[in-house]
């Protein structure tokens, strides 16, 4: 029959417990010996102790869907780790449901975006346990902004001066490329974000789509492309002052102006012109009308087209 003995104290680790059997008569057996592990003490948690981790510490995913490592220690002399049970949230390690140790395994955080907490409870051959816990942030929402481009999608420049725009601090990352740039391939490279403008040197003359990627810690990404002119080549044309005259009996006289099919503006002026400057500058008129200098004379007119 089983009976229930109280063993004296013991060291923690490996033991003996010696019996012997005797009946009224004083009749014994033999000493008959078992050896036993006591282990009091609970598995270790902690960074070099029993411990669960969510997609390599990431701090931050896209997906319910993760990967989890899970590390097993037990404490020094303890009687080892055999089992453990898992949960999202909270665990009670008392009435968990346990299963076999295992290593690696694949996991389902709750649904919602924001911190989630992956609960693991650790319990040894002597039937001591320990909680271990990590947090991974649950973001399916992709990040938002844009670019602006100095000078607008028209340049003179083939080198470009682009600033990346964030609605928000959750992008961290953008890249910036000439044509298509899938934003989700490993081979695109990203850049931490920077809200100083940086150059993106084009081919050449033409048109150019420029590609923006912007994401953010859990992988999110958003796309945005803008259609670029580049014109390296100066516009060229001619005028003509009251059809060809070379006089003119009033001050106000009508300039017509040829100039190849890429004009779009134009100023003129009586004296020194800057075609450098943008300030002046109107639509392009074929037939303009305009004001000499007062006085009679020669008079010199200046464009810039």
């Amino acid at each position: 029959a089983a009976v229930t003995v109280t063993v004296p104290a013991a060291p923690k680790g490996n033991n003996q417990l010696a019996a012997r059997c005797s009946d009224p008569g004083g009749n014994e057996s033999s000493i008959k010996a078992i050896s036993y592990w006591l282990d009091t003490d609970a598995p270790t948690v902690g960074a070099e102790g029993s411990r669960v981790i969510i997609d390599g510490n990431n701090g931050a995913t896209n997906s319910r869907f993760v990967e989890l490592q899970i590390v097993a220690v037990d404490n020094g002399g303890g009687s080892g780790v055999d089992t453990m049970a898992i949960a999202n949230g909270a665990l009670d390690c008392g009435t968990a449901q346990y299963e076999p140790l295992r290593s690696e395994m694949s996991w389902v955080i709750g649904e919602g975006d924001g911190s989630k907490t992956v609960a693991v409870c650790f319990r040894d051959k002597a039937g001591n346990v320990a909680q271990a816990t990590d947090d991974i942030t649950l973001d399916t929402t992709p990040p938002t902004g844009g670019m602006t481009i100095s000078g607008g999608l028209f340049s003179k420049s083939k080198t470009l001066s682009i600033s990346v725009t964030r609605t928000n601090t959750d992008a961290k990352k953008y890249a910036l490329a000439e044509g298509f740039l899938d934003c989700d391939a490993p081979t695109t490279t990203y850049l931490n974000y920077t809200a100083v403008a940086q150059p993106l040197v084009l081919s050449g003359d033409g048109e150019f789509d420029v590609s923006l990627c912007l994401a953010d810690n859990a992988g999110n990404t958003t796309k945005y492309v803008e259609r670029v002119r580049v014109d390296l080549v100066a516009p060229t044309g001619f005028m003509v002052v009251n059809g060809g005259a070379n006089y003119a009996s009033s001050d106000e006289v009508v300039i017509n102006v040829t100039a190849s099919a890429d004009v779009t503006d134009m100023k003129l002026s009586n004296g020194a012109i800057n075609c450098a400057n943008d300030a002046g500058y109107v639509a392009v008129d074929l037939a303009a009308t305009h004001q000499l200098s007062a006085g009679d004379g020669d008079k010199t007119i200046r464009a810039c087209i």
